[in-house]
C-alpha cells in the first residue's frame, strides 16, 4: 500500500489540511509536490494481532474440550445412576411389591431408594 511517510519521523499518520500534508506524529507539514516526493510503501505487520487471535482460539478450543469431558462424564455418572436404580429394585423386589401394597407405598419406596443413593454417594467420597 503506497503512503506518504513523513522524511522526520517516519510515520505515515499524515492528513490533508488546509491545503497542506500535516504529520500528525510530529506536526512537520509538507506541501502537495514536497508530498508526492514522499511517498513510499507502506508495509503492514498483522503477525502480533494474528497470534493473539491464534491463541485466543487455542484457549478457546480447550475450554469447549472441558466442557465436552464434564457432560461424557455427567453421563457417565447419569448411566450409573440408572444402572443403581435397577439393581436397588432388583434387590428389594419381594419386599418392595409387599410395601407397595400398603398406604403410602410410594412415598416409603422413594425415602428407601433416596436413603440407597445417600449411602453410595458417601461410600464414593471415601
Amino acid at each position: 500500500m503506497k503512503a506518504i511517510v513523513c522524511e522526520l519521523c517516519g510515520s505515515n499518520d499524515i492528513i490533508k489540511q488546509d491545503g497542506l500534508f500535516v504529520c500528525q506524529h510530529c506536526g512537520t507539514k509538507y506541501t502537495t509536490e514536497e508530498a508526492k516526493k514522499l511517498l513510499g510503501v507502506v508495509k503492514i505487520d498483522k503477525t502480533e494481532e494474528i497470534n493473539k487471535q491464534s491463541a485466543l482460539q487455542d484457549e478457546q478450543v480447550i475450554e469447549t474440550q472441558k466442557k465436552k469431558q464434564k457432560i461424557e462424564q455427567a453421563r457417565k455418572d447419569d448411566n450409573n445412576d440408572l444402572i443403581d436404580y435397577v439393581l436397588f429394585c432388583v434387590k428389594i423386589g419381594f419386599v418392595g411389591g409387599l410395601i407397595l401394597a400398603l398406604p403410602g407405598g410410594i412415598l416409603l419406596l422413594l425415602v428407601l431408594y433416596f436413603w440407597y443413593k445417600q449411602s453410595k454417594s458417601k461410600g464414593k467420597q471415601k
